[in-house]
Formats: C-alpha cells, sequence, structure tokens
C-alpha cells in the first residue's frame, strides 16, 4: 500500500512561466462557473473544469447535465482563503465555499478544500483536494478529505479484494480499469457531488463511469463498511453489461441485484429478515407493482424501501429458481436494453407476467434456502 500526496490526479500540463502569468485569476473562473450554472449551460460549466481524471470527468458531466432540468435560482462560489501553491501544473489548494437555492427550496451551503488546475485559458476547476491511498497493485484507490479516515482509507483497500472478487464472480463481471472509491464524512457534500437537486439521505452512490461514493466514518464497523461497498460494485458490476445499463436497467431491478451482491458481507440473518418482510407484504396486500418502480426520478419516495426489499427477494427468486447464468443473462438484456418482457422470455422462457404471478405464488410457500449472490 501506498498514501499518494493530494497532486496524484492533477492535470499534467507542460505550460510556460509566461503562459501562466497570462492566466485569469482563480476568481474569475469562480464567476464564469456561477453564470454557467445559472444560465442552465452545462457546456459552459465543463468548460471551466478539469476533466483529466476520467471518473471526476463523469461525475461533472453528470452534475452539468441536471442543470437544465433543475436550474437554481441563486448560486455562489467563493474562496474561504488565499489558494496555496504555485502558478505550475501541479495547481493550487483553496477552501471553497458553494451555496444554492433552488425554486422553491432552502439555502443548501457546502464547502471543502478545492484543486485548481492551469489550463491553456485560464484555471480549472480539478474538484476536492484528495489525499489519495491505493493498494500495492493499483487496482484500488480509496480518495478521502479527513485526516482521521486514514484508517477507515486501509480497511477499504483491505476490503476490496474480497468484495471484488465475490462480486465479479457471481455476476460474471470483470473490470477494466482500477476502482476508484471516494469517502465523505459531511451528507450534504456527498448530495451536492452528485447534482445540486439531489436531497434523498444515502449511504452510497454510483453510476457508470463514476467513483463509488459511501458516507464513512472512523466509528463504521467492518460489517457495514463491507456491505456498503459490496452493494455499490454490485452496481458497477451490472453497469458492465453495458454503457447504457444505468438507463436501461429498472431501478427496482438494479438495487435489487446490488442488494444480492452485498448478501453475503450482511450475513446469512439478512437474507431471512428480507423473505420475511416480503412475505409479510404479500400477506398484506403490500407488494408494489413493478412498473411503480421502475424510474428512479418518477418513483414515489413511499416506495423507496419496496425497490431495495422486494427487488432483493425477488432477484434472489430468480437465482433459486433459474441460476446465476440465466439470471445474469436476464440483467444483461435489460442493460442492453432489450426490456423486461423480451429479457424474461429470453433468459427464463416466460412471459413476465407470469413469472411475477409465479413469484408471487411463491411466497406463500415457506422460506426458500438462500442463495448467496
Amino acid at each position: 500500500m501506498k498514501i499518494a500526496r493530494p497532486s496524484v490526479l492533477s492535470l499534467i500540463l507542460c505550460l510556460s512561466p509566461a503562459a501562466l502569468a497570462d492566466d485569469a485569476p482563480i476568481g474569475a473562473l469562480l464567476e464564469r462557473m456561477e453564470a454557467a450554472v445559472l444560465a442552465g449551460d452545462s457546456a459552459a460549466y465543463l468548460e471551466c473544469v478539469d476533466r483529466s481524471h476520467p471518473e471526476w470527468a463523469r461525475e461533472q458531466i453528470n452534475w452539468a447535465a441536471d442543470l437544465a432540468g433543475h436550474t437554481p435560482e441563486a448560486f455562489d462560489m467563493a474562496l474561504t482563503g488565499e489558494p496555496a501553491g504555485e502558478d505550475g501544473p501541479a495547481g493550487k489548494v483553496g477552501g471553497l465555499k458553494i451555496r444554492w437555492t433552488l425554486p422553491g427550496g432552502r439555502e443548501h451551503s457546502v464547502e471543502f478544500a478545492a484543486r485548481f488546475t492551469p489550463g491553456e485559458g485560464g484555471w480549472l476547476f480539478a474538484g476536492e483536494a484528495w489525499t489519495e491511498l491505493a493498494s500495492t497493485d493499483g487496482q484500488n484507490i480509496v480518495l478521502y478529505l479527513d485526516d482521521g479516515l486514514e484508517n477507515t482509507a486501509l480497511q477499504v483497500i483491505e476490503a476490496m479484494p474480497e468484495i471484488r472478487g465475490h462480486v465479479d464472480e457471481g455476476f460474471g463481471a470483470t473490470l477494466d480499469h482500477p476502482q476508484v472509491i471516494k469517502l465523505y464524512t459531511d451528507m450534504g457534500h456527498l448530495q451536492e457531488s452528485i447534482y445540486l437537486s439531489y436531497t434523498d439521505p444515502l449511504g452510497g452512490w454510483n453510476e457508470p463511469g463514476e467513483a463509488i461514493k459511501i458516507m464513512a466514518s472512523e466509528r463504521m464497523g467492518a460489517r457495514q463498511m463491507r456491505t456498503l461497498l459490496a452493494h455499490e460494485y454490485g452496481h458497477v458490476a451490472t453497469f458492465t453489461y453495458s454503457p447504457d445499463a444505468s438507463n436501461n436497467i429498472p431501478w427496482w431491478a438494479a438495487e435489487g441485484a446490488a442488494e444480492l451482491a452485498a448478501e453475503k458481507f450482511a450475513g446469512r440473518r439478512g437474507r431471512e429478515a428480507v423473505n420475511e418482510v416480503v412475505r409479510a407484504w404479500a400477506n398484506a396486500g403490500r407488494l408494489a407493482d413493478w412498473a411503480d418502480m421502475a424510474d428512479f426520478r418518477e418513483t414515489p419516495s413511499s416506495l423507496h424501501g419496496h425497490v431495495y426489499t422486494q427487488g432483493h427477494q425477488f432477484l434472489g427468486y430468480l437465482s433459486e429458481r433459474f441460476g446465476r447464468e440465466s439470471r445474469n443473462l436476464w440483467l444483461r438484456r435489460l442493460a442492453e436494453g432489450a426490456g423486461v418482457e423480451k429479457a424474461t422470455s429470453e433468459a427464463f422462457g416466460l412471459a413476465f407476467d407470469q413469472l411475477d404471478r409465479e413469484w408471487r405464488a411463491s411466497l406463500e410457500a415457506g422460506p426458500d434456502e438462500a442463495d448467496e449472490n
């Protein structure tokens, strides 16, 4: 293992001192970013961003894409001190406070150490000034801001090989790049890193091409941490099926697969509890319709628990009844855009309505043997 300096992820450009002297100050960069955000202009915003690192670039592209539909009525970026560092390729680090208000909403704010790097036309925003911890083989990289998270970062590095091996085998996935994990200690900061309009509480986040993001604490237990990491890496695994997996897989199926990926680390009781809850819902007539949980943005908050728990139980049922290979084929075809009906017919030889009826009937048949993803 090695601890790398925060500048490891910075853009390395060969710029002369004369060229740097002509760069606009960082304050001017922040003004351009503010104007772009308030105009809902994602392209103009992205011109202000250092996109040399692939995960950060994808996160910012997704962040900016949300502006068109959720343009804030107020947005302000301000330095909280003079940025430190030389006018060279490694850039400067300074405190940054971001405040924003969405229409009809309250003011939000986050503050963190930010990095700014030199570009051809001036300074660029490079995101948080992370400290990096990488595994010796370079296949797992943890980024964190709080020095108190160094031991947690070490635990993540130690846990990831087992998690990746288990999930990759279970879902037939192969990752062709290192896995980056970002540790956050502030919920508002994690939410803002997704996009300005994100307000739901969460423990972790992942989208195709992005880093895994988790809420972390030095008090986090080993089981909790591994379960959370395995859930998020479960998303990574299903995203390898298709570049459009996140848009194509119904939300309940995506979360059900991620919960199944984490099942081993949650313990056997976790699966038993899921079965008990879903059977109780079935007996009370409280199972949700799958169509009502298909879209992340459209699913009512009252069904969010069903997305994870009902989806988890259903994915386990598919695994037990049809085997992992058929289940993975079903997920792969969903990821490729086949739709639920076609994917179910191809993977299981059934219409989805029939499969749903048979699944619901199984909930009255007594406990099943758990399948560890």
